[in-house]
């Protein structure tokens, strides 16, 4: 029976006094756009060590996280954060944001680039500062006693003379009397301006496990209150983060929520990478004809700088920087993965880059005493082991269990079963299709043990109150839903297995 509907990619007419006919009229091909290389650029007719210098040391200086570029694609976000902390310290306006995206798409960026920018507007040299960062983590200040600790530490090297900074028994009153320093009602009218506060709470998921909250209930309820001028930004990876506030702490939170989310094109990766890696060339012209006091650029020419943007493009349009860009979208879509391996390219170009020196940097970082004991395995265990580091890049967590691996599991062998048979050019199954089988449940729970016994995969220590509990109930934790960490990163296995191994292709995040 023909079908009633076109074909996809087949180009179609609609009758105007017939709504519902169709007719095919040809099938149209659309040619693939190609990939073009950057006009050229002509290499400086001279160029001075110290301008290679000076252009390097601006690009190590973002690698390293010492300084920051310009965020793109984030302009909605950093809008929104921005306008938030301006309003705290302009206005005087108490409020609060979660802002949720995976790891490595720009959070910090975002933060940074908007704090750069007020401290230039409000805190100019000279003049009394209008606001005052604290910066917490949640890896470092583990409770809220460790977390008040460090806000009057540095409160304490920016207000040297305020004697009421001492720690009390309760953190709450400890907390309340150290932003009552920033209360508007206790300040004398003779104060021409307060000072405003803005909390930085990198992963701030881990704040929600103390005990009662209380310090995240005592800053919503301060920014809630207006009693003092403060600014509380979270950065979580967690998209759940708001859930995990207790019932009293999110009512006092402004249930503002920042998202981030990750750029799925090719082209868009590496215009971050770029963005990083290449000198901005307005930069240059706004410090000649603004700002010539700026020593550090002063000695560029325009020549210079664009030939060492227009290198690291054309390295990117093929050969080893594009292989590894490629690598690197594919598997974690990780920008710092990238800047650490550029790292040693940038060091050591003389004068330009080389791009070799991106494949002699990959193969060494990827060789370790993991290695051995990877070669060694089943195509079986293998494949759990792939699985289980693409769960962790997939949901950005460092724990898995055997159910997400085995179901991640499931879902690439069927792929790949697939892709095989599409692949046979006789029409008949040939001896790789024949011989790939999906292993049973029981047969890869076998094989997840044998990774747990060489400590590929590392259980997670169980809580304290968690093992109490469990042992008042008499039950044990069922193996299946245990908690492991991979010990060998997804970005790890790609160098390790090479583009010729048969399961290089399970690397890969299709999404």
């Amino acid at each position: 029976m023909e079908s009633e509907f076109p074909e996809i990619g087949a180009e179609v007419k609609i009758d105007d006094n017939d709504d519902m006919d169709v007719e095919i009229v040809e099938e149209v091909t659309v040619p693939a756009a190609p990939v073009l290389p950057p006009p050229q650029v002509p290499k400086p007719s001279s160029y001075s060590e110290s301008m290679i210098d000076t252009i390097k040391s601006r690009t190590l200086s973002i690698l390293t996280g010492k300084s920051i570029p310009e965020p793109i694609f984030l302009d909605g976000e950093k809008a929104r954060v921005y306008s938030l902390m301006e309003n705290a310290i302009r206005f005087g306006e108490g409020n609060s944001c979660i802002i949720v995206g995976p790891r490595g798409t720009g959070k910090t960026l975002i933060v940074e680039s908007a704090l750069a920018e007020l401290a230039e507007k409000y805190n100019s040299a000279g003049s009394q500062n209008n606001f005052i960062t604290i910066r917490l983590s949640g890896y470092a200040q583990t409770d809220d006693k460790m977390a008040v600790r460090e806000i009057a530490r540095q409160l304490d090297t920016v207000l040297p003379n305020q004697g009421q900074l001492i720690e009390n028994k309760s953190i709450s009153e400890t907390l309340n009397q150290i932003l009552s320093l920033f209360d508007r009602a206790d300040i004398d009218a003779s104060e021409k301006e307060t000072v405003s506060l803005v909390f930085i709470l990198d992963e701030f998921d881990r704040f929600c496990s103390t005990t009662k909250q209380t310090l995240l209930y005592t800053l919503f309820d301060v920014a809630q209150s207006s009693r003092a001028p403060i600014a509380v930004i979270g950065l979580t990876p967690r998209i759940n983060a708001r859930e995990l506030l207790e019932k009293r702490v999110r009512s006092r939170f402004s249930q503002r929520v920042v998202q981030v989310k990750r750029q799925h094109g090719m082209n868009d990766f590496w215009a971050i990478l770029r963005n990083a890696v290449t000198y901005p060339e307005g930069l240059l012209t706004l410090v000649k004809e603004e700002d010539s006091s700026k020593k550090l650029h002063s000695d560029l020419d325009l020549e210079t700088v664009r030939y060492w943007n227009w290198h690291w493009e054309e390295m990117f349009q093929a050969g080893p920087l594009r292989d590894h860009v490629e690598r690197l979208f594919h598997t974690t879509k990780s920008c710092r993965e990238f800047f650490t391996s550029a790292i040693l390219a940038v060091s050591q170009a003389d004068p330009w880059i080389d791009p070799n020196d991106f494949v002699t940097d990959v193969f060494e970082r990827g060789v370790a005493d993991t290695e051995s004991f990877i070669e060694g395995l089943s195509n079986l265990e293998l494949s759990l082991i792939i699985s289980a580091a693409k769960v962790e890049v997939m949901f950005d967590v460092d724990q898995v269990n055997f159910n997400l691996a085995y179901e991640e599991y499931l879902k690439t062998a069927k792929e790949q079963r697939e892709a095989l048979r599409a692949v046979d050019l006789d029409g008949m199954a040939t001896g790789t299709v024949a011989g790939f089988r999906i292993w049973s449940r029981g047969v890869a729970r076998a094989a997840w043990e044998k990774l747990e016994s060489l400590n590929l995969l590392l259980p997670v220590e169980k809580s304290a109150k968690r093992v109490a509990k469990q042992l008042a109930s008499d039950t044990s934790l069922d193996d299946e839903i245990r908690m492991a960490r991979v010990d060998v990163s997804l970005q790890e296995l790609t160098n390790m297995l090479g583009n010729s191994h048969h399961l290089i292709q399970w690397t890969k995040i299709r999404r």
